[in-house]
């Protein structure tokens, strides 16, 4: 029903859509696919203006990648749209530059001459044409695309108002780093940036607001100190790729975060230097199991030897890199809590049977019987949560 009357509308030709009233007319362009609706809008000042009052759902997806061209004097500024609400899920690309990146035997690429200014640069023009989009084919946020440029693009683009509701920065070029530092003045934590590895970093870069961001990956991260790390507060996802940091410094890294009550980050990567990470190093001072038995998977689940402390991270060595979770859900740590809880407690006993004399036998044998009482209690706790588990599975 919906399609025949889309059809049906766009088919009339000549019939004078933008006398009808707005109320009317917010079906039919609501049917229509997003090169339609700025087909539509690019007939005249007076129908752009009408479709500017109108309201759209969010249903679509919104990149935009600049970047130099191979060709001297060339800019590619494309804006891609990607309507999610679309069973094909179709892909516009609104050419914007003097090339694309797409090629349109493969890629539906158009030009609207209307917001194109060929006096006007690259930048100048997105904004114009991205100002209609925004409104008439809304989004929840914009993907940014950064490649080689000058730094006063990147500057440009921004400080850009129409360019505002950026959620994610995905850089990759051998970029000043004034220009990565542009990026950086605009963090907050709805928002992520991806630094390739060929954005290579200075080894003595600092930001403030490095890791402000909900999200970041520096793939060459020389300049990453443990004090950058320690600084952190409320990230999500953290991945550093090649860093100079030691495994120590890893250790007391994460040592910091499971003895506070809210941890750097959720979960971090961290590429170290030197080969496979030393896992006694790594883990020096926590109490930890095994969590995984896969054969040459070393992951752990960690936690500090203070009893009173109920923090629990996920640890995992790779070849180089280490991997921390720290906001875990607690189902999933549940059974492994209440081992880690009972060595916590054996360690706390095996200390008091360290400071006794060797006359203080009745002593010692207390404390022995205590011990087993703790792995017993940890026994049925495991076998409760099992008994639990398995009602679950039967019964979701």
């Amino acid at each position: 029903m919906e399609k025949s009357l889309k059809v049906e509308v766009v088919a009339v030709h000549g019939f004078p859509i933008q006398n009808l009233p707005l109320e009317l007319l917010q079906l039919p362009v609501s049917l229509m696919t997003p090169a339609e609706r700025l087909n539509l809008a690019s007939t005249s000042n007076k129908m752009e203006n009408a479709l500017m009052k109108l309201r759209f759902p969010k249903v679509n997806l919104h990149s935009l990648h600049i970047h130099d061209g191979t060709n001297s004097g060339a800019k590619v500024a494309d804006i891609i749209i990607t309507s999610t609400n679309r069973a094909d899920d179709s892909v516009l690309v609104v050419k914007c530059g003097t090339s694309s990146m797409y090629s349109e035997r493969l890629v539906n690429v158009k030009t609207f001459p209307k917001w194109i200014d060929a006096r006007c640069s690259a930048i100048a023009n997105a904004r114009a044409i991205y100002k209609v989009i925004r409104h008439l084919i809304p989004s929840d946020g914009l993907s940014l695309g950064l490649g080689p440029m000058k730094k006063t693009d990147m500057k440009r683009i921004l400080s850009a108002e129409e360019f505002d509701n950026w959620t994610s920065a995905d850089v990759q070029g051998n970029h000043d780093m004034a220009a990565i530092g542009f990026i950086m003045n605009h963090a907050y934590k709805n928002r992520s940036l991806d630094c390739r590895e060929s954005v290579r970093f200075s080894t003595d870069f600092s930001h403030e607001k490095a890791f402000k961001f909900n999200g970041v990956r520096y793939a060459h991260a020389p300049w990453v100190r443990l004090d950058h790390l320690i600084a952190m507060r409320g990230g999500k996802h953290i991945d550093l790729g090649h860093t100079n940091l030691s495994a120590l410094e890893v250790n007391i890294f994460i040592r910091l975060c499971i003895d506070s009550e809210k941890p750097a980050c959720d979960c971090i990567t961290i590429g170290l230097t030197g080969g496979a990470p030393d896992e006694k190093v790594v883990l020096k001072g926590f109490i930890y199991i095994p969590a995984s038995a896969e054969v040459g998977k070393k992951m752990f689940f960690a936690c500090s030897n203070s009893v009173g402390n109920p923090n629990i991270a996920i640890i995992t060595l790779d070849d180089q890199t280490v991997s921390c979770h720290f906001n875990s859900n607690e189902k999933e740590i549940l059974q492994p809590r209440i081992t880690l809880n009972a060595m916590k407690q054996k360690a706390k006993v095996l200390k008091e049977m360290a400071a006794l004399k060797l006359e203080d036998v009745e002593q010692r044998q207390r404390l022995e019987k205590q011990i087993e009482e703790i792995w017993d209690n940890c026994e049925k706790a495991l076998a409760e949560e099992d008994k639990a588990h398995d009602a679950l599975m039967k019964n979701p």
